[in-house]
C-alpha cells in the first residue's frame, strides 16, 4: 500500500499489475479487481455490469451478507456477484434479494407464488406465521407458498380461506415448539 492508501498487486513474477481485471492474491488465496488505472478496488464496484464488493484491502467478498446503507445484501459464492431479483440460499435459510438487491421481508408475491420471509429475511418454510391481523397461515408445500383450502400438516387437516387465513374455532395448534390458540373468531390469542 502506498503513502496514499492505494494498494497495487504485483504479480508472482515481481512485476506489478497495470491491466484492469481480476488477479488472485497468491498470500491468502483471495480475490482483487484492479481497475484500468492499476489500483484495487474497494468498496461497491460495478464489474462487468455487476455489482461486486471489495473489502478495505482490496479483497473481494464471496458468499458473504454484507448490511450497506442500512440494507442486507448477499455476495454470492462463486463471482461474488450482488444476488438481484432471485432467491438464494444461506447458512442452510432461504432468502429473496429484491431488484435492487435488498433482502425482502414480510408477504410477497414472487412469480406469482405466494410467500412469507421474517424480518431477518429468512423465507418461511413449512411454518405457520401469525399475521398482522392475528390470524394464523402456512407456508409450505413444493414453493413454501401460502397454502389455501384444505391442506394437511403432520397428519392434521387444516382449511385456510381464500387469503390463507386458517379457519379453526377454539382450537389449540401445537408446532415447532410453539402453541397457537385460534379463538371462536380463529384469531391468534395469547402469542
Amino acid at each position: 500500500m502506498d503513502e496514499n492508501g492505494v494498494q497495487s498487486y504485483y504479480q508472482s513474477n515481481g512485476i506489478k499489475a497495470t491491466e484492469e481485471g481480476y488477479y488472485f492474491s497468491n498470500n491468502n488465496g483471495q480475490i482483487i479487481h484492479l481497475d484500468k488505472n492499476g489500483k484495487s478496488a474497494k468498496g461497491y464496484t460495478v464489474v462487468d455490469g455487476n455489482k461486486q464488493f471489495f473489502d478495505n484491502n482490496g479483497y473481494q467478498l464471496k458468499d458473504v451478507v454484507k448490511v450497506i446503507k442500512g440494507h442486507r445484501k448477499y455476495f454470492e459464492q462463486g463471482s461474488g456477484n450482488e444476488a438481484i431479483s432471485k432467491y438464494f440460499e444461506y447458512n442452510g435459510n432461504w432468502y429473496y434479494a429484491d431488484k435492487n438487491g435488498n433482502f425482502v421481508r414480510g408477504y410477497k408475491v414472487i412469480d406469482g407464488i405466494h410467500v412469507f420471509f421474517y424480518n431477518n429475511g429468512v423465507q418461511a418454510k413449512d411454518k405457520f406465521v401469525v399475521n398482522k391481523n392475528k390470524t394464523l397461515s402456512y407456508y409450505g408445500g413444493q414453493f413454501s407458498s401460502l397454502q389455501t383450502g384444505k391442506f394437511v400438516v403432520n397428519g392434521v387437516n387444516y382449511v385456510a380461506n381464500k387469503k390463507g387465513e386458517i379457519i379453526a374455532k377454539n382450537k389449540t395448534i401445537k408446532t415447532d415448539g410453539a402453541t397457537y390458540f385460534l379463538d371462536s373468531k380463529s384469531k391468534v390469542k395469547n402469542v
